[in-house]
């Protein structure tokens, strides 16, 4: 079933960017929404953020859970994955990184990313950007969709 122009909307949700070319920032992110209710499904367009569509237009996504405390936060990271994408000085990684915040009701959607969050963000991917960069190289090892980061 496909979903016309009635039933969707567009937002913009603030997404922490993590470019190769400059510093990391926040920036809007263009999201699908499914219907007019904030509870509604919302759905991140992430391909006219990250660059190098020319030789790589896949992305890939990660969910990452982080405990801290007794609280628990959820992300969800978007990358790509070539040998010819640029270093990035910023992360580690090759290309760029867009992290979104998932929401606490319904995983498979999106919600704005607290001000509050960046340094938590920063946090996640110092010791995510290991892992993403052996997945990025040319040996074809396999990324699980979920990982876990606990900050002590």
């Amino acid at each position: 079933m496909s979903l016309t122009a009635a039933q969707t909307s567009d937002i913009f949700l603030r997404s922490l960017l993590y470019p190769a070319s400059v510093t990391p920032a926040f920036i809007s992110a263009h999201t699908r929404c499914r219907g007019s209710d904030p509870q509604a499904l919302r759905y991140p367009c992430v391909e006219s953020v990250l660059d190098c569509a020319a030789f790589q237009p896949h992305v890939h996504d990660l969910y990452v859970t982080v405990k801290h405390g007794r609280h628990t936060s959820r992300f969800r990271l978007f990358f790509k994955r070539h040998i010819r994408l640029p270093d990035n000085p910023n992360v580690g990684i090759r290309g760029d990184l867009l992290i979104m915040r998932v929401a606490s009701r319904n995983e498979a959607s999106v919600v704005n990313m607290r001000l509050s969050d960046r340094k938590l963000v920063d946090y996640v991917v110092k010791n995510i950007a290991p892992t993403i960069y052996r997945f990025q190289g040319r040996q074809r090892i396999r990324l699980p969709s979920r990982l876990q980061v606990v900050k002590k």
